[in-house]
Formats: C-alpha cells, structure tokens, sequence
C-alpha cells in the first residue's frame, strides 16, 4: 500500500508541474505575464526492518522575474519598464504591483490598466490624462508630458526582496502580508 502512495505522490506533483507549463505557453504572448515553475521536494522516512518510505510533493512555486523581450506595440499609451522595477496599479483589493504596461485613458481622463485599474504616478496618486492628448512623451525617468507641458511621473517601484511577492492572477502581484 505504501508504493502506491508513494507513486501517487510523485504523480500528482508531475500533473502540477504539466499545468504550469500548460500555463505558461497560452500566456508566452500575455503582456506582463510572469513564468512560473515548481519545486519538488522529496519526504523520506526510515521505517524499521523495512525500505524507508520516500514521499515527494510539488507545491512551491517559483516565478521568474527577468525582464522579457520589450516589443513596440505602436500603442500611445503602452509603457515598458527596462529593468527592475512594476508599475503600481490600484484595485478594489487594494494597490497592486504588475510589469504589463498596456494603458488607456478612461473618460474621467485615469490612466487604466486592461481591466479598468488606475494606474499610480510616483506619489501614489492616479495618472491624469488631458481629455485632448493623443499621445503622450515619457522620458526615461518616467517623466509624462503632452505637448511639451509637464504631467508628472509615472510610478515606478521597485521590492526590495522579490522572493516575498504573492502572485494574483497572471500579471499582479502584492508583497506578502497585504490582503
């Protein structure tokens, strides 16, 4: 009885690892996605005047944070950050972090994320833009202006221990111990 639970182990921890794979080739082209991998780890016990009894289980996750190729989309409000850093993006959860830079003005004039999440300026405030800006300059620091008039910046943050980020979804993430 105990081979077969060991080989169960073994199997279920395989089928966890071939979701993730399934996982991360339908989003390779998700803007922001971040890779995912799985750690196996490996239980053995001594078990007297028997074999010890090696069980493995799957369930730590690792995602990759190395920067992905920066493509040009042509979008006048689609930002890549080169480098370390997220963008910080406010949700009903609370404020979240993601590196998928596909924005758009709504009409009260908020920057937005795809599903509607404001996007934050350096000081933790909504990026504002005029209802008349067709496209937007950003400098290299993240400095947003529209005809040469100054907007503010777009927020860039960065985590000091990024092992301790908690994955929400395929593109957010908050630091452990936000709710």
């Amino acid at each position: 009885m105990d081979t077969a639970y060991v080989t169960l182990s073994r199997q279920s921890g395989l089928m966890n690892e071939m979701r993730l794979v399934a996982n991360n080739i339908a989003n390779a082209n998700t803007t922001g996605y971040r890779q995912q991998g799985l750690v196996f780890s490996e239980f053995i016990r001594d078990v007297p005047n028997n074999p010890s009894l090696s069980m493995s289980r799957a369930e730590a996750r690792n995602t990759s944070l190395q920067q992905g190729v920066l493509t040009e989309t042509g979008g006048s409000f689609d930002f890549a950050i080169e480098g370390d850093g997220f963008f910080m993006v406010e949700t009903p959860k609370g404020n979240r972090l993601t590196r998928a830079g596909s924005f758009t003005p709504n009409a009260e004039g908020d920057l937005v994320a795809t599903d509607g999440s404001r996007v934050l300026d350096s000081n933790g405030s909504p990026v504002f833009i005029p209802p008349d800006a067709a496209s937007i300059d950003v400098g290299s620091d993240g400095t947003l202006s529209v005809n040469s008039q100054l907007l503010g910046q777009i927020g860039v943050y960065r985590v000091d221990e990024p092992k301790d980020l908690v994955r929400e979804g395929n593109t957010r993430f908050r630091p452990a111990g936000d709710v």
